[in-house]
């Protein structure tokens, strides 16, 4: 396993990820070649989800990524590695490697941590996960707030909204507010064994959770 080969992690599907016999018995999906996404029949799309863990911490962290190819070297940010098609999730070109991932040095200082739901307490790819880097003011007040999330779209996403967060002291209802910020901009589909209004349901929480911990983390002054 490598840092760029979990950034470059493919969709998964229910439908997708079968054998060829099933694939086949149930007509071929959008991202096997077919003509419909068994998830969305009147879509145009595929939606299945990408499903990496590394992607949010990064993402909650503003990485670059350096990409490499024989005509030359471009760096982009992460969010512009993917698109929302399950089908053709990254922008990557045919003849680049991710070479190098690039934190910025606001990041330093942030407290940051991850957290996913998954079917199985063994190792498992998330049915929601969350990624979230904080900064708080000397009077624990909010400084700075970057979410990410996986799981649930078809490509990884940072949340939008969380500046109107900023200033504020974390308590449940700014809490409250960000878990209607993440239902709002999840689209958990049924590429999973689990009910999408349940995965929703499950990133607000873990989102509500994981800020709260860190916010009490960042709080304890250091020793």
């Amino acid at each position: 396993a490598t840092l760029g080969g979990n950034l470059c992690l493919d969709t998964r599907c229910v439908f997708y990820n079968q054998s060829e016999w099933w694939r086949a018995s149930n007509n071929y999906c959008l991202k096997r070649g077919g003509d419909i996404c068994h998830v969305a029949p009147q879509g145009v799309r595929c939606h299945a989800a990408f499903s990496g863990d590394l992607a949010p911490a990064l993402l909650a962290l503003d990485a670059e990524v350096e990409l490499v190819a024989t005509r030359g070297t471009r760096r982009t940010a992460l969010a512009d590695l993917y698109r929302d098609d399950g089908a053709a999730h990254l922008t990557i070109a045919r003849d680049e490697v991710l070479a190098r991932v690039l934190v910025p040095a606001a990041a330093t200082g942030r407290v940051c941590g991850y957290r996913k739901a998954r079917a199985r307490a063994a190792m498992d790819f998330p049915l929601a996960g969350i990624a979230c880097a904080l900064a708080l003011d000397d009077d624990g007040a909010l400084r700075a707030l970057r979410v990410a999330l996986t799981g649930t779209n078809s490509r990884p996403i940072v949340l939008t909204g969380t500046d109107a967060l900023l200033g504020r002291h974390i308590d449940d209802d700014l809490l409250a507010t960000l878990g209607k910020l993440v239902q709002k901009q999840v689209s958990p589909m049924r590429t999973t064994v689990t009910h999408s209004n349940y995965r929703r349901q499950v990133a607000a929480v873990l989102a509500q959770r994981l800020v709260r911990s860190l916010a009490e983390g960042a709080s304890v002054p250091a020793t």
